[in-house]
């Protein structure tokens, strides 16, 4: 079922590409800086919302190899930078 999830979400984020670069071309076409501007604002909010469905259906994909596993070993990685920030990163 995990599986399947990731799989519909792959296709959701493709179909919202495909969506979104023939948008792109409309408004281009118009040859309106405010309209162009507007878009390139409205596909990088796309843009993140389908990299964090990508991210969870990553972790449901995991989430569900782990639960169907035998055995199931995890390592742990650190950050040596010395950056810190548990991975958050502000935008």
């Amino acid at each position: 079922m995990i599986g399947n999830l990731a799989i519909d979400a792959t296709v959701a984020i493709a179909t919202e590409l495909i969506r979104s670069v023939n948008k792109s071309k409309t408004v281009a076409e118009q040859e309106d800086i405010a309209l162009l501007e507007n878009e390139a604002r409205l596909q990088e909010i796309e843009n993140r919302i389908s990299e964090y469905q990508a991210r969870v259906a990553q972790e449901l994909a995991i989430a569900k190899r782990i639960e169907t596993a035998a055995e199931v070993e995890i390592e742990e990685f650190y950050d040596t930078t010395g950056s810190g920030g548990v991975g958050f990163q502000k935008i």
